[in-house]
């Protein structure tokens, strides 16, 4: 098989969170240097990152114990902390309380530095009293498969207090008998002020065992002026209904298609929209030791893609994160793209825009306004409700069983949870309603209010699917279908090897 599918393959399970990391960090570097002309070696360095990352090949890895205001153990000089030159470093913003002597220790482990720059930097100014007493050690580990073992480990270890896991971890820690239930924290938490699938995903036994700090329901990116030309579409609730069914999608793509002259392609590649319709999934793949594929909803996955391509009407076979996609979505080849609150700033934004994969979407001086597609652009609900990432917030038993700290844990799962959609996050973030009760009126959306798409996304999901590395392998057989040409039935039986036998032997 060809290897260019590949990086998209390893990209679908990619941790969102860590694209970030990678970003953030290639941005403020740039801030860092403005006396410097040019962009060009922050551009080369940033892409380079950014391939890197996405392609799941070598991923900065950070790990090391440090204090809310300390630095690295073994920081790399080149890479600069993660906070812009308009704010003052972590270290000098109250130094008082950068001395752990005397105070009780609180260990957080995390996936990113978000927490620590961003998010506790307002609980710190909020709370500077809670600081005298408690000092916050964290551990800050950047890749998935090193993280979740970490975290297993300390909590087996009575070592965490407090753990972050990333969509991509739950499956492999939420399990773990060291995790305590929110309620053994004292913690009266109104269920109601939660959209359901964030608190169903945290729950064992009845028992919810952590809150929602980021949540990222799918939504559509579309371009607006295209939906007003070619399909006489004028709002998102218009586009809404249009493409509310996948039979839908397809007549719609057809009338841009033909109203286009054949110009503009409904959705880059099958990868955009599968990964909804595979929201839909009521099962595991894997029952029993056996693969019990949902033949009905792969044959749709299958027969809707390869209407699609076979009519013109996707832009390329190859997939997301690669260079043509980036591409498509800056030149303005293809009508739509699936995404989330993280995607509309870490990647779309500045990309239409007109820059070099987003790598300056947070420099203040670059205004995109009159760029490329900027304000060009709108946000309506996909056809099947779906997630993409997601943060979540825990607590161990040794920080219950311990009455020097149960407290103040509790207060920071609390405020961890309640403040990420202002706690300086460069995203649409929101963890609960009363944060998307909120306005913000996106300018690359034409003015469009993208919390109130968010908080219907967010209330129309049911199925709890968690994209994994069988999803990753059916969207791959199904790229491969399409570029050659298979029928279902052939589709399937490649498949079915892959799952029993291991993908490499048949990539020979």
């Amino acid at each position: 098989m060809n290897t260019r599918y590949d990086s998209f393959y390893n990209s679908l399970a990619l941790d969102d969170r860590k694209t970030e990391e990678i970003i953030r960090r290639a941005v403020n570097m740039k801030q860092k240097n403005e006396r410097i002309k040019g962009f060009a070696p922050l551009m080369a360095f940033a892409s380079i990152a950014l391939v890197v990352t996405l392609g799941f090949g070598i991923y900065f890895t950070a790990f090391s114990e440090f204090g809310v205001f300390g630095q690295r153990d073994g920081e790399d000089d080149d890479i600069p902390a993660i906070v812009s030159d308009d704010e003052p470093d972590i270290e000098d913003f109250l130094p008082p309380h950068s001395d752990p002597t005397g105070k009780i220790i609180i260990n957080i482990n995390t996936f990113s530095d978000e927490l620590r720059d961003n998010i506790l930097r307002q609980f710190l100014a909020e709370n500077p009293e809670f600081f005298e007493k408690y000092y916050l050690q964290f551990n800050v580990i950047v890749e998935d498969s090193k993280y979740i073992i970490d975290v297993n480990d300390r909590l087996n270890q009575g070592a965490a207090d407090i753990f972050l896991m990333d969509i991509n971890h739950i499956q492999s820690i939420i399990n773990n008998p060291g995790i305590a239930a929110l309620s053994d924290l004292g913690m009266n938490i109104n269920e109601d002020d939660y959209f359901n699938y964030t608190l169903d995903l945290m729950r064992v036994n009845d028992e919810l065992m952590g809150l929602p700090v980021h949540t990222c329901p799918g939504t559509v990116f579309y371009r607006a002026d295209y939906a007003s030309e070619y399909l006489g579409i004028n709002s998102p609730e218009e586009m809404t209904a249009a493409i509310s069914t996948w039979d839908g999608l397809i007549e719609t793509a057809k009338r841009l298609h033909e109203n286009s002259g054949g110009e503009i392609s409904m959705v880059y590649s099958v990868d955009e929209f599968i990964q909804s319709m595979l929201a839909a999934r009521t099962a595991p793949w894997i029952k029993d030791g056996e693969l019990v594929p949902e033949e009905e909803l792969l044959r749709q996955c299958y027969d809707v893609a390869r209407e699609l391509y076979d009519n013109g009407l996707i832009a390329s076979y190859e997939g997301r994160w690669s260079v043509s996609w980036f591409d498509e979505m800056r030149d303005g080849g293809v009508f739509m793209y699936f995404g989330t609150t993280w995607f509309h700033d870490y990647v779309i934004k500045h990309t239409a825009c007109g820059d070099d994969h987003h790598v300056v979407y947070n420099d203040p001086e670059h205004d995109c306004t009159g760029n490329g597609s900027y304000g060009l652009w709108a946000m309506a609900l996909p056809p099947e409700p779906f997630f993409w990432g997601g943060t979540f917030v825990g607590v161990s038993k040794t920080a219950v069983n311990d009455p020097e700290k149960n407290q103040a844990i509790a207060q920071l799962i609390e405020w961890i949870s309640n403040n990420s959609a202002s706690a300086g996050t460069d995203f649409f973030a929101f963890s609960n309603k009363s944060d998307t009760d909120r306005v913000n009126e996106s300018e690359f959306l034409g003015g469009q209010n993208a919390y109130t798409v968010f908080a219907q996304a967010a209330e129309n999901i049911e199925n709890l699917v968690i994209f994994d590395e069988y999803d990753n392998r059916f969207v791959e057989v199904v790229l491969e279908a399409i570029a050659e040409g298979w029928s279902f039935e052939e589709m399937m039986e490649r498949f079915n090897m892959i799952v029993e036998y291991g993908h490499d032997i048949l990539l020979t």
